[in-house]
Order: C-alpha cells, then structure tokens, then sequence
C-alpha cells in the first residue's frame, strides 16, 4: 500500500510539473501574441544603398518610388559617408501607389541614401544615384 501512495503521489508531482512547464511556456506567447494584436504602431522600415562618390562635376540624389496599391509616407537622407552627417534631407511625404519622389544635391561628396517607409520595405524600390557632368546617371546603387 506505501509503494501505490508513492506512485499515486509521483504522478500528481509530475502533472503538477508539467502543468506549470506548459503554463511558463504559454503564458508569454500568449501574452506577446495579444499585445501584438492590439498593437496598431504601423511597421516602419530603413533601407540603405551603397556609398557613390562624386566629384566637383558630380551630384548625387536618392530616389523612392512606391510600387505598392496603397499610399506610403516616406523619408530620405543623403548621408555623408565620411562622417555621418546628413548632406540632404527629403521631408516625410504621401507617395501615392506607382509615383516617385527624388532628392539630392550637387557637390563632391561620398554618400549614402537612407529611406525610411512607413511600410514594408518590399512596397518601395529605392536606389542613390550618382550624376557626372553631362550624363544623366552615371551610377545607381540600389537600397536594400
């Protein structure tokens, strides 16, 4: 009769462990999962292309077209990459599906374009461009 008692107890022991195992790993997952529910932040995202470089005869620009079905508010900086410092800055503007919106600066820097989306970044295609003299673009160095 002991050994049944020690049994009987041993099963309650590990059902009791089981249940509070399952409760730590279910409780934050439902919680995040409710927050996220209730969560109405839109998601914002940053993209960067790569460094140009332009000389005296140079400009650099970056570009963002919307290539979602729903307007997106927008965002860019041409950074200089040498120190970090914002060369140009394109305030935050509703873009409508399939137009593009431009911005830049002509002097002879290295730079890098930063596009924030108040979106996916897969709803927008975004890229620096470099412009040398006379040619229209000489370079294009795509966000990502």
């Amino acid at each position: 009769m002991h050994s049944m008692l020690d049994r009987s107890h041993r099963r309650t022991v590990y059902a009791a462990v089981g249940l509070v195992t399952l409760l730590i790993v279910l409780v934050p997952y439902a919680v995040r999962s409710t927050a996220a529910a209730g969560s109405k932040t839109p998601q914002t995202t940053t993209l960067y292309t790569a460094v140009l470089v332009a000389d005296s005869n140079g400009g650099l620009s970056c570009s963002a077209t919307n290539v979602s079905t729903v307007q997106h508010t927008i965002s860019m900086d041409l950074i200089n990459a040498v120190d970090g410092t914002p060369l140009a800055t394109t305030a935050p503007a509703q873009v409508d599906p399939s137009m593009t919106i431009q911005g830049g600066l002509i002097a002879a820097n290295p730079g890098y374009c930063r596009i924030t989306v108040d979106g996916p970044g897969s709803d927008i295609r975004a890229e620096a461009l470099l412009a040398e003299g006379t040619q229209a673009t000489a370079a294009v160095a795509l966000a990502y």
